[in-house]
């Protein structure tokens, strides 16, 4: 099952709990009806999500066809971007980032739906709210449920990966002082990943305690530097399971709980 349709399940869900609250009106006490309604503010989040799963497959086709089109321009290699020519490297830049940038809005996004469900409100709404990789990887002994966990076990290297990688662009450009992520700013090796940039990412993820052991991924270890795009594409399907997972598991227990509640269980 792909991310869009666990979001349409997990919408499905918090209906459902929301048609229980309105057809048992004196079953709950008005305090805790109100937390419920705190916990299903999440369902208008959720087709906000789904149009972002539009825009990211955009994202993609942008990434995936930048280099189709090059030119050499005054010795400089150029991609069409938009209305314009620019250089590779611009171009391979702005749409790394765009890629990036709605790839991890999505991520949390989910995470602020599904936070008043796994965790107590005050949590969820203070500045240091839950996050997919801080919390759910890095820092496990927030999390309330230990089955919960297996986001760890089973997500959390595609996961730190791509956090990692995601800050590095999106807040110094895909370079770190004398050293670029990028193997080359020319098309012919465009998008392979440098060894010092490589090294970098690896060891920055296994700060958020993880391996590569930490993954249920088919492909086996290292996964591919001569071209970022499909190292992209493997921590985005692995975040996006672990997501939609995640998302499944709350909704549905909050579901089962209150239809428990109500006597419709």
């Amino acid at each position: 099952m792909n991310l869009s349709e666990r979001l349409q399940n997990a919408r499905k869900d918090l209906d459902a709990v929301q048609a229980a609250l309105d057809s048992s009106p004196g079953k709950f006490l008005p305090q805790f009806s109100s937390k419920l309604q705190y916990m299903l503010q999440g369902r208008r989040d959720i087709d906000a999500i789904r149009s972002m799963l539009i825009a990211r497959e955009a994202a993609t086709d942008v990434l995936q066809g930048l280099d189709k089109d090059v030119e050499v321009v005054d010795g400089e290699d150029t991609v069409r971007f938009g209305t314009k020519r620019l250089k590779f490297a611009d171009a391979r830049l702005l749409a790394v980032q765009a890629y990036l940038s709605v790839t991890w809005s999505i991520a949390d996004t989910i995470i602020d739906v599904i936070g008043p469900l796994l965790f107590n409100t005050d949590f969820a709404a203070r500045a240091s709210k839950p996050k997919l990789a801080a919390t759910f990887v890095q820092d496990t002994c927030k999390v309330v449920n230990t089955l919960l966990i297996s986001t760890k076990e089973l997500f959390g290297w595609p996961i730190a990966l791509g956090y990692v990688i995601r800050n590095l662009f999106l807040h110094e450009a895909g370079r770190n002082g004398d050293w670029t992520f990028f193997e080359s700013p020319t098309a012919p090796l465009g998008f392979k990943v440098s060894d010092r940039g490589w090294n970098a990412v690896v060891r920055a993820s296994q700060a958020y305690t993880v391996e590569f052991i930490h993954t249920r991924a088919p492909e086996a270890w290292p996964w591919p530097q001569d071209d970022v795009r499909k190292l992209l594409l493997i921590t985005t399907r692995e975040m996006d399971e672990a997501l939609g997972i995640l998302l499944g598991t709350a909704t549905q227990f909050l579901k089962t709980h209150v239809s428990m509640l109500v006597g419709d269980l």
